[in-house]
């Protein structure tokens, strides 16, 4: 899943993951399942509360946790 769109895809043995995705925890994957069975271009609405919308908010923040820490380390 791209925690910064919220597109959902599966990936075939060997295929390497777009750039920007990040793989679902196990017991996330079985949701995303479900969802893209039912709609293969599925992509979830980030403004929600279901468990993968707050997966990714999770990760958003720590992608710009780690950049205001990168950033604070240099400015010292």
């Amino acid at each position: 899943m791209n925690p910064d769109t919220g597109h959902l895809f599966r990936l075939r043995r060997g295929e390497d993951a777009p750039e920007g995705t990040e793989v679902l925890p196990a017991r996330l994957q079985q949701i995303a399942q479900l969802k893209i069975q039912r709609d293969p271009s599925a992509q979830v609405n980030l403004r929600s509360s279901t468990p993968l919308a707050k997966w990714a908010k999770r990760k958003r923040l720590e992608k710009i946790r780690a950049k205001s820490r990168r950033i604070n380390r240099d400015r010292k």
